[in-house]
């Protein structure tokens, strides 16, 4: 037979047509990939081919490949069989190829009936799948393997031929200037991939500077001897061209050039029966020479690849080995020295620093200080080992401080490293120049992103032009070539987010492009509609999603922030503050807020009263929750002011009751029960449920400290009824906290306990710390007067220690009694095991102490 110069292999597929379409896309995708013909048929409505026309095409194909699910198939008028099991029975000279979808629940009996068949049949191959990616997979490895299979065969003999040119490829790995330090489950994961049976290819990715090539060549040197004709390292570095990646290939292997350039097909001669490794460095600048790696895989059976690529390949039977950052100290208020001293990132840079400084030494002077160095480079092994190498010059505090612009101080790497590792800023640029002009232009606009984002955030800040589809493809791009990451958010939404260093040299090419203020502008738009869209909801599950929402969105509303102050928009300014005054307090950012709410109060001109009142309003709720009583005092006065002058009774209310908290701390009751007679009369005459609730339960308070405790549980359960009516979580946890004061006090300690910790469990969900010390204290005080004193000092010494970092210490009004009953629960105990329990409650991390009161 003589036959055209494109003959190639066809591969009949079998299946019935609608129930498998997607597996019939899939098979065809894998076929195609190995560069052989599918052969199949979509013919309209029929149901199944004419006979004469599968029989044919059957004849003329080479390998037959069956998929079945549930149906059986159409049984034509003239046969006994349905086409699909008349097709099976035809090609039983061929080399046969069967895969079951699972599960399949409604299989017809006449098909379980034919794959049992089939399955008694000893010269096929039968596997199962489950999705179309899966049986993608499958297809292209079986296809893979039964080439090389009937390909061997038929092969001469070659034992006794000399395994020439290569001798020694192993010499081609080049034997490092350091030591290879850490990455210990990195390299156990790396090399227990390489070694499994049906792994051939492999790509590590990741940034520039994340350490993939000290990695792979790690994991070859280790690995070299299963391969009995060694490694072979291809550096394609200074390959700008993917048409010369294979004369690159030739040459690190030594296969002699001929007249003519090395073409892939000579490469798959020579690899034919060698068993090797074949190591491709930097493969993301000739990603379009991509296509030959497969190839040259399926014409040698015994052969594996390791590549390093800032991005994935996308290649059938290519598995990715992600590199991860190196580990970096976790932060701890007082870390010990020789948990510092195992951390792989702080070990690489002490190798590093001693060899530029002989007599650098890790220290406990100086280990905090390294820890936060390795920590705001993210881990990245280049950016550690730069600022190593500054060891001689600047010591580890002195560096720290300098880090604020690292691209400046990570310079001045080895010069006989490539030029993208000298400077960080240089392995960034290869990165950069590597994308195209839209890709460029996504990445430098994200770098406004502080805290990571979301595709609509992305849309509406980056303005580039493209569409949801389009932009989705270019944060893929991004994410592909290691310059931008998931990352996980704890809800449905999707997030990407940049490193620090990377982040840093973004910022740079916003300002390089003159795009800066614009996209400062939009960024800084967005975030504070994003935080007055919750402005409504103050009550309510929603409040509870639209904090963590916010909470999400933290760094990216700070950086908002500090734009919004840096600029002459005292009035952007102001709205931001006034929309995360409710952050600030229900999730205990007491410090942060003030400070902008200080910022902001500063500016008095051209800000309208109504937004003023609000700033004034937060920042006394703050300064109160801090135990600032006299400024509260002030920024509250004058909110009531500005709000009568207003003739705003909503928000007077609200501030009336604000103001009678502060008197109420100060002990100052009386002045305290006006304030809030005025603001219960305001909102009653309003309707305001929510608003009475607040006020019932602060007269109850009032009671209580009156010793009149049977009256406070009465206004407190009025309260509680209108907050549960009004859904106000924060409300309820609130009252839940107080009647189990009032029931501690009349000696109720079952009802105290439960309803102390009804309010830990809600404050613990809504993520409210300002009360927890409270509670705890509470808990700590029923569990002295039920005989547990040193947990009533653990739980003590834990409060103490929330207070502390949050600011809030007691209140006047709470002081005593507070005394009274630690002076109880150390009179219980000896001066020893009281001051252990407590200091065991003050290392306790606040998880810990929550966890441990509700189990008390």
């Amino acid at each position: 037979m003589i036959r055209t110069p494109d003959q190639r292999l066809r591969v009949f597929i079998s299946s019935t047509m609608t129930e498998l379409a997607a597996e019939r896309a899939a098979a065809t995708d894998a076929i195609r990939a190995l560069r052989m013909i599918p052969v199949l048929f979509e013919i309209g409505a029929r149901p199944h081919p004419p006979k004469e026309l599968y029989r044919a095409y059957l004849e003329q194909s080479h390998i037959f490949l069956g998929i079945y699910w549930e149906s059986y198939g159409w049984v034509a008028p003239d046969m006994e069989v349905s086409g699909l099991e008349d097709e099976f029975l035809l090609s039983n000279e061929k080399p046969r190829l069967i895969y079951i979808k699972k599960p399949s629940p409604e299989r017809e009996e006449r098909l379980d009936a034919m794959l049992a068949r089939i399955r008694d049949e000893d010269n096929l191959s039968y596997k199962s799948f489950g999705t179309p990616d899966e049986l993608r997979e499958l297809i292209s490895d079986d296809l893979a393997l039964m080439l090389t299979e009937r390909f061997e065969e038929t092969a001469p003999d070659r034992s006794a031929a000399p395994v020439s040119p290569l001798e020694t490829t192993t010499r081609s790995l080049p034997v490092p200037s350091t030591p290879f330090i850490g990455r210990a489950k990195e390299l156990e994961d790396l090399e227990r991939l390489m070694l499994r049976d049906d792994v051939r290819l492999v790509t590590l990715t990741g940034p520039g500077g994340i350490g993939k090539t000290r990695l792979a060549l790690e994991t070859a040197r280790r690995i070299q001897e299963r391969f009995r004709d060694g490694v072979a390292l291809v550096t394609l570095a200074a390959v700008a061209d993917e048409g010369l990646v294979p004369a690159a290939i030739a040459l690190a292997v030594g296969l002699s050039e001929s007249t003519q350039r090395p073409s892939v097909d000579s490469l798959r001669s020579f690899f034919l029966d060698r068993q090797m490794l074949l190591v491709l460095d930097n493969f993301e600048q000739v990603v379009a020479a991509a296509p030959m790696i497969p190839e040259i895989l399926v014409a040698a059976p015994h052969m594996k690849v390791l590549i390093t690529s800032r991005s994935l390949l996308q290649l059938r039977g290519e598995h990715e080995f992600s590199v991860p950052a190196m580990e970096t100290p976790q932060a701890t208020s007082a870390p010990r020295l020789n948990q510092l001293a195992g951390a792989e990132s702080i070990q690489l840079f002490v190798e590093r620093a001693r060899a530029a400084n002989a007599g650098f030494e890790l220290t406990p002077d100086n280990a905090s200080d390294i820890a936060d160095i390795v920590a705001c480079l993210d881990g990245l092994p280049l950016a550690i080992e730069l600022a190593a190498a500054r060891s001689k010059l600047l010591p580890p505090q002195a560096m720290l401080k300098r880090l604020s612009s690292r691209l400046e101080v990570l310079t001045g790497g080895a010069r006989d490293a490539p030029a993208r590792q000298q400077t960080l800023r240089n392995a960034l640029d290869w990165d950069y120049e590597l994308l195209n002009g839209s890709e460029q232009e996504l990445f430098r606009r994200l770098a406004v992103f502080a805290g990571g984002f979301t595709i609509e955030s992305a849309l509406a800040v980056t303005s580039t032009g493209a569409d949801e589809l389009d932009l989705l493809e270019l944060l893929d791009s991004l994410v592909v070539k290691s310059l931008l990451h998931r990352s996980e958010s704890g809800s449905d939404e999707v997030r990407f987010e940049s490193l620090k260093t990377i982040r840093e040299y973004q910022l740079d090419k916003l300002e390089e492009a003159g795009e800066g203020d614009e996209t400062v502008v939009r960024f800084t738009s967005h975030f504070l509609a994003l935080a007055e869209s919750g402005n409504s909801l103050t009550i309510g599950p929603a409040q509870i999603l639209w904090l963590e929402k916010l909470e999400r969105e933290h760094d990216n509303l700070r950086a908002a922030l500090r734009w919004a102050a840096e600029s002459d928009d005292s009035e952007t300014f102001y709205r931001l503050c006034a929309a995360l005054g409710s952050l600030w307090e229900l999730r205990s950012y007491l410090t942060e807020g003030q400070y902008w709410y200080g910022l902001a109060l500063e500016r008095k001109d051209d800000v309208p009263n109504a937004l003023r009142a609000k700033a004034l309003h937060g920042a006394g709720v703050l300064a109160r929750g801090q135990g600032e009583f006299e400024r509260a005092r002030e920024y509250l006065d004058e909110a009531v002011h500005l709000r009568r002058v207003l003739g705003d009774e909503f928000m007077l209310g609200v501030t009336l009751k604000s103001l009678g908290n502060v008197f109420l701390d100060m002990n100052e009751r009386d002045r305290a029960r006006e304030l809030y007679d005025e603001s219960l009369y305001i909102r009653r005459m309003l309707g305001d449920t929510q608003g009475i609730a607040e006020v019932l339960n602060n007269l109850g308070l009032i009671a209580r400290y009156d010793g009149r405790f049977e009256e406070a549980l009465r206004s407190y359960g009025e309260s509680l009824e209108l907050f549960k009516r009004a859904v106000d979580e924060p409300g309820i946890a609130r009252v839940y906290m107080n009647i189990s004061e009032a029931n501690l006090e009349l000696g109720n300690l079952p009802e105290a306990t439960r309803y102390c910790k009804l309010s830990i469990e809600m404050c613990r969900e809504m993520g409210s710390r300002w009360d927890m010390a409270d509670l705890l204290e509470i808990l700590a005080t029923i569990a002295s007067r039920r005989g547990d004193a040193a947990d009533a000092a653990r739980l003590f010494g834990s409060a103490e220690a929330l207070r502390e970092i949050l600011n809030t210490p007691l209140p006047p009004s709470e002081r005593d009694v507070y005394g009274g009953r630690v002076v109880d629960t150390r009179s219980h105990l000896d001066g020893t095991t009281f001051a252990v329990e407590w200091a065991k409650g003050r290392e306790m991390s606040y998880d810990e102490a929550v966890d441990y009161a509700l189990k008390i």
